[in-house]
């Protein structure tokens, strides 16, 4: 909420987060705003997953190190401007 983003809908092993653009947006012309929005989202959540005691104690558990030696949280970001089709396809 602080980035003005949203969630939309977990897709297995990651999440899809939209930053809408109005309706009347004009692609033509810079989108800072909102894809700055995002950038300190991005930014954010790997300093929070970082910085997170809980994480840190589940992922140096000695029953996942030992079924998954040298485990740790990690993240993947896309970043996408334009049109999309949102929805259930199939």
């Amino acid at each position: 909420k602080d980035n003005q983003g949203a969630p939309n809908k977990n897709i297995g092993d990651a999440f899809l987060l939209a930053w809408r653009l109005p309706d009347d947006a004009d692609l033509s012309q810079p989108v800072g705003t909102i894809a700055d929005g995002a950038l300190r989202a991005f930014v954010r959540s790997c300093l929070e997953c970082q910085a997170s005691d809980n994480l840190r104690k589940m992922t140096e558990h000695p029953k996942i190190q030992e079924r998954l030696p040298g485990f740790r949280i990690d993240m993947g970001y896309g970043l996408h401007v334009g049109w999309a089709i949102e929805g259930a396809i199939g």
